[in-house]
């Protein structure tokens, strides 16, 4: 997958934890009596400033073109794209009833008071306009809730198709709290239906992480983990280039040469050239006395870098 296909689906679900909280919301203060045109006008728009809006243009733009695989109707993204699309025109039908609610309907009870209206049918019109809104403002409340359920679900199937994007592993776990409150399980539960145990998720995150140079973020994970030979790899891999940065290059290099003895990291390509880069730079270096044992590290980084090649 591409690497902006990648950024584009962790954004979509950032922006389903926002819209879905805000409608959630939106549902309650109806079921409380206590929803406002002014309110549902500032989270269900046609422009950039509603993220329910937002949502629904990036999962057009990311998910409406066919990659040439499964007929797009049958695309577990595609499904998910039309229940956004779903979800926003029945926000928008909301927000339409509302205000005729609104706007309309005190001005309605006006006419009726006035002993002698001037034009009777249309009071009686109007009246029947505004019961008919209110209906259709229930069903949609009622639709609202049940897309909110049913699209959940399809992103569930949507995280476990796309299980090997390391990035939307790394989305759950920084959005942890809305995460479980959308989802209400937590997200070690989350991890284990979508990568078959919480282990693998928290590595995924924290891969993310180093791939993107957050050493310090990936290093807070990989601590909670059990000390496995990948942990252990990546562990030493972060912390190598957490003291490179911070110009500490005796404790780069013996990082550097545990992440050498620990199996998985010869098809890593982007790693092998990040330490080569960083043990050619050491070798260089006049600000640390470089021993025998720390060149034997360096000439086997450059052994690791000869054979990616």
């Amino acid at each position: 997958m591409p690497l902006n296909e990648r950024v584009g689906i962790a954004g979509v679900i950032r922006e389903f934890l926002v819209v879905h909280k805000e409608l959630a919301e939106l549902v309650d203060r109806y079921r409380s009596d206590d929803l406002s045109f002014d309110l549902v006008e500032s989270l269900v728009g046609d422009g950039p400033s509603s993220a329910l809006y937002r949502l629904k243009e990036k999962c057009h733009s990311i998910f409406r073109a066919d990659a040439g695989g499964a007929p797009v109707e049958f695309r577990t993204e595609a499904l998910f794209d039309l229940a956004i699309g779903s979800l926003f025109h029945e926000a928008m039908i909301l927000r339409e009833n509302l205000y005729q609610q609104e706007r309309y309907g005190s001005r309605v009870d006006a006419l009726k008071t006035d002993a002698n209206p001037l034009a009777p049918e249309l009071s009686r019109e109007f009246e029947r306009i505004l019961s008919s809104s209110a209906s259709r403002l229930e069903e949609s409340v009622l639709e609202l809730e049940a897309l909110l359920a049913l699209t959940s679900s399809q992103l569930i199937r949507l995280l476990i198709e796309d299980a090997d994007n390391d990035l939307l592993a790394r989305c759950l776990y920084e959005e942890r709290e809305a995460v479980e409150m959308v989802f209400s399980r937590e997200v070690q539960t989350l991890f284990v239906e979508i990568h078959g145990s919480e282990e693998t998720g928290f590595m995924k995150a924290a891969t993310s992480y180093i791939d993107s140079g957050f050493y310090e973020e990936a290093l807070q994970i990989l601590g909670q983990l059990r000390n496995a030979p990948a942990v252990k790899g990546a562990s030493a891999f972060a912390q190598a280039m957490k003291a490179f940065l911070a110009r500490d290059y005796a404790c780069c290099v013996e990082n550097l040469a545990t992440w050498l003895t620990c199996e998985g990291i010869g098809g890593d390509r982007g790693r092998v050239a990040l330490a080569l880069a960083a043990a050619k730079h050491v070798e260089k270096s006049r600000e640390v006395e470089i021993s025998p044992e720390i060149r034997l590290q360096i000439a086997a980084l450059n052994d690791l870098g000869e054979k990616a090649d």
